[in-house]
């Protein structure tokens, strides 16, 4: 995340005060951000939580959190199985 804020910190300089028109730090940061939502995505994963679904599923008796967990799990394995 430090690089992505250097980085864009650089690309406003670049473009508003040294007029330099480097090419790299807007594509640098697109990919940079890219690649920290993917991070996120695969953390999400591995932690079996969702931002969005986190509050509703807390919501739900154990024994349905569980029968649910267990579900998307199957439902995961055979999509990629296929």
């Amino acid at each position: 995340m430090l690089t992505l804020v250097l980085d864009v910190w650089l690309g406003v300089a670049d473009r508003y005060h040294f007029h330099w028109q480097l090419p790299w730090p807007e594509v640098m940061a697109r990919y940079l951000m890219i690649w920290a939502a993917m991070l996120a995505v695969s953390s999400g994963v591995a932690r079996r939580d969702h931002i969005g679904l986190t509050g509703f599923l807390m919501m739900l008796p154990f024994q349905l959190r569980r029968a649910r967990r267990d579900y998307a799990g199957s439902v995961c394995i055979r999509c990629l199985h296929d």
